[in-house]
């Protein structure tokens, strides 16, 4: 197992352990846009987020003593925990991180959600994880496999340095608008074969960033299924390859 197939293997597990979730709120605290298991994390119905006001939706049994600044779109990017409780005990530890993106002039506040229970995760431990999730320092993706088009639903802070584009400006669209003229015909067959598949699969392909410019961009992406063992999520990690040659490789 290379390097890069070691970064994403333990991705993968953390994010299979805790399903992130991931709600886009507007300039006045309404929610816009729910991806993954947000909801189901908070213990709450999607269908009571939609156009409400975040912070009014958010669950009594929530302890979460940073709440104002996290949801606060003036409020710099936080990452901070939270408890929810039932009937006086700690149900789940739950790992948030929030911040301010700008698309077309309009603001608004990204907040994603991970439940580190299923890691048997102590108070005292969530600080780790999130040392260890921030020490990956590759670009990271996750794709809704189950949507129409496969469209992102998150992208880390590092995707961002390395594309150009916020978080914004990913989210709800499919993979392919990175790609070029010069984007390697045989890598992308081999990437759209592996996720049409949902297969695991590492290709170095030719993308392009915002201001036009090309890079060569090392991809892993692997599938993570769901508690019913249906693929769920497509997570790829995403490094810049300044010497490697344009090819792709597939994984059952």
């Amino acid at each position: 197992m290379d390097y890069l197939e070691a970064e994403n293997a333990l991705l993968r597990e953390g994010i299979r352990a805790t399903r992130l979730g991931l709600c886009i709120t507007d300039a006045s605290g309404r929610v816009v846009q729910t991806a993954g298991d947000f909801a189901d994390r908070l213990g709450i119905q999607e269908k009571d987020l939609l156009g409400a006001e975040l912070r009014l939706r958010m669950p009594a049994t929530l302890m979460l003593p940073q709440a104002a600044p996290l949801l606060d779109i003036d409020s710099a990017e936080l990452s901070t925990e939270g408890q929810l409780r039932r009937d006086g005990a700690i149900e789940k530890f739950l790992l948030f991180q929030a911040r301010t993106v700008t698309q077309r002039g309009e603001r608004f506040r990204v907040i994603s959600v991970m439940d580190v229970s299923l890691f048997g995760v102590s108070r005292g431990r969530l600080s780790d994880l999130q040392s260890t999730l921030e020490a990956i320092g590759a670009g990271v993706i996750m794709v809704d496999a189950q949507a129409v088009d496969q469209p992102i639903a998150f992208v880390n802070r590092r995707f961002e340095q390395l594309t150009g584009y916020t978080a914004a400006e990913c989210i709800g669209r499919n993979c392919r608008f990175l790609q070029g003229p010069d984007s390697d015909p045989q890598a992308i067959s081999a990437l759209r074969r592996a996720i049409a598949l949902k297969q695991a699969t590492q290709v170095v392909v030719r993308n392009y960033r915002k201001n036009g410019e090309a890079f060569d961009n090392e991809l892993y992406v692997s599938p993570v299924s769901d508690d019913h063992n249906e693929v769920r999520w497509l997570v790829g990690i995403v490094r810049e390859r300044r010497d490697r040659t344009l090819v792709g490789t597939g994984a059952a």
